[in-house]
């Protein structure tokens, strides 16, 4: 495959300082050509004027796009798009690939010629942060699987093959909040299409760190999973007795998750932690998915 045919896209809105780190750490990929397109969502704080400049110093590889403020899935279905290339990478502006991430991506993908998309390894910027260690280890930083393969690519970490995208009509957009990049993988692997992962394709992550950030994330991550169990059944699973009653009922099991934990390796205290706020998070995630549920009865 010609390594020229490669896009990245990576939305970005109000985050000038991070969004200019991932463009530095983008600059030094081992893999070379690729066209680079950031969507500025409607960014307030100077994020224009800086790409303005960013773009103008290399025109042939380099493309902003000013977005409508509508969200993540908007901007990269946008960057879609506008790209060229066939294989469509993408990652997020607090985000800092390795110099091999991108090679890494498009090397799984040649070797997997059945697979429509393929993830990598997400790592925390501050190991050191009990948040940022607990969304490594439940969310950003291990590959997602079931009985079926890998069953979710996570879009700051992922490349995919423009023909599948286009061949599911690419993000769903009304997943505004969260949700977007686990609804594409739902839709291809219906459609037929494999999923990969490549512990090689490394990036670091501005992981949340404090309990606001940890809130925000759970909230809009139950808003998103509301939208998927939307789609799959007309009569809301969702709401179904036992999915809010799986949540709450963590709150019971905290000591059998802590000792599950730590027989996977975690020492006592970290596996009592980690159990504790993931309660918390099953918790706040209810409570978003109510909050959506009521917008979507109200056709809001």
């Amino acid at each position: 495959m010609n390594m020229a045919t490669v896009s990245l896209i990576l939305p970005t809105r109000n985050r000038f300082s991070r969004l200019q780190e991932a463009l530095t750490a983008l600059e030094v990929q081992t893999l070379k050509p690729f066209e680079t397109i950031v969507i500025d969502d409607g960014s307030t704080d100077g994020t224009a004027a800086f790409l303005a400049e960013w773009a103008a110093a290399d025109p042939d590889h380099r493309r902003v796009i000013r977005g409508c403020g509508r969200g993540p899935a908007a901007a990269r279905n946008l960057g879609v798009r506008s790209a060229r290339g066939d294989i469509i990478a993408m990652t997020d502006d607090d985000c800092l690939p390795e110099p091999g991430w991108l090679s890494a991506l498009v090397a799984t993908l040649e070797a997997n010629p059945g697979a429509a998309a393929v993830g990598g390894r997400t790592l925390p910027v501050f190991p050191e942060n009990l948040f940022s260690r607990y969304q490594e280890r439940f969310s950003l930083g291990r590959p997602h699987t079931d009985p079926a393969g890998v069953s979710l690519v996570i879009t700051n970490n992922a490349a995919f093959r423009r023909t599948a995208i286009e061949a599911v009509d690419g993000f769903d957009e009304t997943h505004f909040f969260a949700g977007e990049d686990r609804d594409l993988s739902n839709r291809l692997r219906a459609r037929g299409f494999q999923l990969a992962y490549t512990p090689e394709a490394r990036i670091r992550h501005h992981n949340i760190t404090d309990w606001q950030g940890f809130v925000r994330i759970a909230y809009k991550t139950g808003q998103g999973e509301l939208l998927i169990h939307r789609r799959g059944s007309a009569g809301y699973k969702i709401l179904r007795t036992a999915w809010w009653g799986r949540r709450l009922l963590y709150w019971v099991l905290i000591p059998g998750h802590a000792r599950r934990l730590g027989a996977e390796g975690l020492a006592s205290g970290e596996a009592w932690r980690f159990a504790t706020l993931y309660a918390v998070s099953e918790a706040i995630r209810w409570f978003g998915a109510l909050s959506q549920w009521r917008h979507i009865v109200r056709g809001e």
